[in-house]
């Protein structure tokens, strides 16, 4: 399948989606909704790391509808999001969604890109000293 989703840890804080060579907006959908259902398995912050391998292929047309859905639709755990892809195109069109994102009211999510998954993972280690690992139940409190 052009389209793998797995944990990388095994505290199950950091989902891998890797794609390679072409893939479809049907695998698209349903690795998005893998990645959904992993992160909703868990009570604490999730990250996630999308590595696109140099022969990866998106479909033809706009993309845009299908990562705005996306966005959309990703648990509230999910604290941070980086693209891992040489290629300096990609890193320019994740930031510009990064923005994009960024400017939408009640935003959490962060998003970053990397070179490589090693640098994705010193992204989210230097993030998480900033915001630590901890649990998202709600406050009964509230």
């Amino acid at each position: 399948m052009p389209m793998i989703t797995e944990w990388a840890d095994e505290e199950r804080s950091i989902i891998v989606t890797t794609s390679e060579g072409a893939w479809t907006w049907n695998e698209y959908h349903h690795a998005l909704e893998e990645v959904i259902q992993m992160a909703e398995t868990v009570d604490h912050r999730v990250d996630l790391i999308n590595v696109a391998l140099m022969n990866a292929k998106s479909p033809p047309g706009s993309g845009m509808p299908h990562y705005q859905r996306a966005m959309k639709s990703l648990p509230a755990n999910i604290s941070m999001m980086v693209m891992a892809n040489r290629s300096i195109l990609v890193k320019a069109i994740f930031n510009v969604f990064g923005k994009l994102r960024g400017s939408s009211a009640g935003n959490a999510l962060k998003m970053a890109a990397a070179r490589s998954m090693q640098e994705a993972f010193e992204i989210i280690q230097k993030d998480r000293q900033k915001e630590p690992f901890t649990k998202t139940s709600p406050d009964p409190a509230t």
